[in-house]
């Protein structure tokens, strides 16, 4: 990791990570957060975070405006609070990280943001996930969500159970199947989503 900059008011640090080490990176962060990992990583965090709180801000570690973890100030609510629950759930990405040498490997999705879902998955899994590197897939499993501060749910870690590679194709060749396949019986021009629509409402 190297220090890049220092942006407006000294309130943000821009750190550059070399893409080899990206991922573990990620992930050593996200484990200390989590209260895993070795001590050294996780006493790095609480020195953070006890700077964030004697500032009384939050703050986030971002990568390409997707968030990895969140130091809330313990002037507000505490993590222990917050409460936690475990439910089926499907999230759609693409696949760019797979690693690890436990007997669950963590895997790494980015949504359609830009943001990171974090996954992981068996070994036998995460063997076939490999294949699919850098594709779009739809996972399901188990979802560890945690209630947000502000209302609502968000996902802490999905533990995959199947998945299916997403076709990722581009409009022509979509048109081109739904017309193989009886969708669309004529050639479309220039309005096509006009005409899509008069033709569901004379149908």
């Amino acid at each position: 990791m190297h220090l890049d900059s220092i942006g407006k008011g000294s309130a943000l640090v821009n750190i550059m990570v070399d893409d080899n080490d990206y991922s573990s990176v990620v992930r050593n962060i996200q484990d200390a957060h989590y209260g895993r990992g070795s001590k050294a990583r996780q006493e790095a965090y609480e020195r953070i975070l006890n700077q964030v709180d004697q500032d009384g801000y939050d703050a986030e570690i971002i990568s390409e405006g997707g968030k990895i973890v969140s130091f809330p100030t313990r002037l507000k609510a505490s993590k222990a609070s917050l409460l936690t629950q475990i439910m089926q759930t499907s999230m759609k990405g693409r696949l760019y990280s797979i690693g690890g040498k436990d007997e669950t490997i963590p895997v790494r999705l980015e949504s359609a943001t830009g943001g990171i879902i974090f996954c992981q998955a068996t070994q036998e899994l995460a063997m076939n996930l490999g294949k699919d590197l850098f594709s779009y897939i739809h996972v399901h499993g188990k979802g560890e969500w945690i209630e947000s501060k502000k209302g609502g749910w968000r996902l802490k870690m999905l533990t995959i159970e199947s998945y299916e590679v997403i076709d990722n194709v581009s409009p022509k060749r979509a048109l081109d199947r739904l017309k193989k396949l009886g969708g669309i019986k004529k050639s479309l021009g220039k309005n096509i989503h006009k005409e899509i629509l008069d033709g569901r409402a004379t149908e």
